[in-house]
């Protein structure tokens, strides 16, 4: 669903949420040097009783999200993003009320504390300079 969804929003011209995977190509193209990648190492955890100021913004995410309706994007603008991404409303109710329920699933676990893991965002870092006298 996600891939459709970002196929879409690329094509309405609302943005590149996989951009990060393409930065170093697009610098190398317009002459930088000394390109360097850096990748986020900070993972989150949730481990019961979730009790540790970062662990509970996790938890008030998630709340917030679900009241809200939403996963990444609103459910609105997820269900436009994975039209103009090629797929059908059929399918569409389908795998929103997958992914919903496996959330539910999880916040129920949380609730129960019976729920312990690690997850992190993918997010890079990269650097490039200009070619010059001080870019070696």
């Amino acid at each position: 669903m996600q891939v459709i969804c970002e196929r879409g929003k690329a094509a309405l011209g609302e943005g590149n949420n996989s951009i990060g995977d393409l930065i170093p190509s697009l610098f190398a193209e317009r002459d930088l040097v000394n390109i360097c990648v850096y990748l986020n190492d900070k993972a989150d955890i949730l481990l019961p009783p979730c009790d540790t100021p970062a662990q509970r913004a996790i938890l008030e995410e998630r709340a917030d999200f679900k009241h809200r309706d939403m996963l990444i994007w609103s459910r609105e603008d997820t269900r436009r993003f994975f039209a103009a991404g090629g797929g059908s409303e059929g399918e569409f109710e389908a795998l929103w009320s997958v992914v919903i329920g496996s959330n539910d699933t999880l916040d129920k676990a949380i609730a129960d504390q019976t729920y312990a893991g690690a997850g992190a965002g993918i997010c890079y870092l990269v650097a490039g300079r200009k070619p010059g006298p001080h870019a070696a």
